[in-house]
């Protein structure tokens, strides 16, 4: 058997094609989940009530299911959902013709790298000693200060 030179160099060719969707779609949902993951953490760290268990939640329903469903869900059930929802407040909106899919993947991705980003975050957090806040404070700069200035870098 051999090998296909001609075959493989348009298959390469095809997936490389792809290549700066792929790097849009990255960093885009990372801008994005960033901000929010962090705020997640922050509410878990801090112990907020309602905040830590809203987290919790998110965070353990979608680490607990496959990316693949998460997408079928949002590119799937979501828009099928908007259209009857438009359509009974009367409007002509149509969510399939006018909505392009890559904005489907950026939402998946975004809310899945956010439950990941929350816990990385958190972890990363709770391994600082609670002194170097302590120590941020007591020289009287703002907690917000310290977190920006001496306990994230």
């Amino acid at each position: 058997m051999e090998l296909d030179y001609a075959f493989m160099a348009d298959t390469f060719i095809k997936v490389w094609s792809g290549a700066g969707a792929t790097l849009k779609l990255t960093a885009l949902s990372l801008l994005l989940a960033a901000p929010l993951a962090f705020y997640m953490a922050m509410l878990r760290i801090k112990g907020h009530v309602f905040g830590s268990c809203v987290t919790k939640v998110y965070i353990s329903f979608v680490r607990g299911t496959p990316i693949i469903l998460q997408i079928l869900l949002l590119y799937s059930l979501l828009p099928s959902f908007l259209n009857v929802l438009f359509r009974a407040v009367g409007s002509d909106f149509n969510v399939f013709d006018r909505v392009d899919p890559f904005w489907y993947a950026v939402a998946v991705f975004t809310l899945n790298t956010v439950a990941l980003l929350a816990e990385v975050f958190r972890s990363a957090l709770l391994s600082i000693s609670p002194g170097q806040l302590e120590a941020g404070v007591s020289i009287g700069l703002s907690e917000l200060q310290t977190y920006r200035h001496i306990i994230i870098p």
